[in-house]
C-alpha cells in the first residue's frame, strides 16, 4: 500500500491521550492536507489513545479545504480500541496535488453520534490548528448514514492539535505491476 494523503506522525514527538473534542465529536485539521500520490484509497488510519465515552469511530474524506468541500467517501464504522492505530475501510479516489479534509467522528453505540476519545498528537505542534463539528452536522441523517455531502462550517474553531490520520491505497503503477505479476 502507498501513502496517499494525511499525517502519519513521522518525526513527531507523540503525545497520547489528548482530548480536543470539547465542542463536537468530529475533529479535523483546518488547513486540510495535500495528496502526495494518486490512487484508490482502501483505508483511513487513525491513531487512538485512551477511550473516554465513545465506542466507535467513522471517518470521511472531502475534496477541498473545510467548509464547502465536497464529500468523496465515508468510511465504515469501527469499534474503538485504546492505544492502537485503527484501519477504517474506505473506497475513495485520491488525486495527487489536490487538497483533502480528513475528519473523524465518534459514536457512543454505533448508532448515535456522540462521545469522545483521545487522540495521538504532536507534543511540539501548534495548539490551535484543528476544528470540530458536532455529529448532527457531520452526519445530518444520523451516524449510520453517510457524512454530509458538503462540508459544513465548524462548530468550534481552533481547538486542538493536529492528530495522526492518513489514507493509503493502491496507485495506478502498483495496479499495473500487480497485473503483470499474475501472468
Amino acid at each position: 500500500m502507498t501513502f496517499l494523503v494525511g499525517q502519519q506522525g513521522t518525526g513527531w514527538t507523540q503525545l497520547a491521550n489528548l482530548n480536543q473534542q470539547s465542542g463536537g465529536n468530529g475533529s479535523y485539521l483546518a488547513a486540510a492536507y495535500t495528496a502526495t500520490a494518486s490512487g484508490s484509497a482502501s483505508n483511513m488510519y487513525v491513531a487512538c489513545g485512551s477511550l473516554v465515552s465513545a465506542a466507535y469511530i467513522k471517518g470521511a474524506v472531502y475534496l477541498g479545504v473545510g467548509p464547502g468541500a465536497t464529500l468523496v467517501a465515508t468510511t465504515t464504522s469501527v469499534a474503538l480500541v485504546a492505544n492502537t492505530t485503527l484501519a477504517l475501510p474506505i473506497t475513495a479516489n485520491i488525486v495527487s496535488g489536490q487538497s483533502y479534509t480528513l475528519i473523524v467522528g465518534s459514536s457512543i453505540d454505533n448508532a448515535t453520534s456522540g462521545g469522545y476519545w483521545n487522540f495521538i498528537t504532536n507534543s511540539a505542534g501548534p495548539a490551535n490548528n484543528c476544528n470540530q463539528l458536532t455529529g448532527a452536522h457531520l452526519f445530518p441523517s444520523g451516524y449510520t448514514s453517510s457524512a454530509a455531502s458538503t462540508f459544513p462550517a465548524a462548530d468550534v474553531t481552533g481547538n486542538g492539535k493536529e492528530y495522526i490520520v492518513w489514507l493509503d491505497g493502491n496507485t495506478a503503477a502498483a495496479a499495473v505491476l500487480l497485473g503483470q505479476a499474475c501472468f
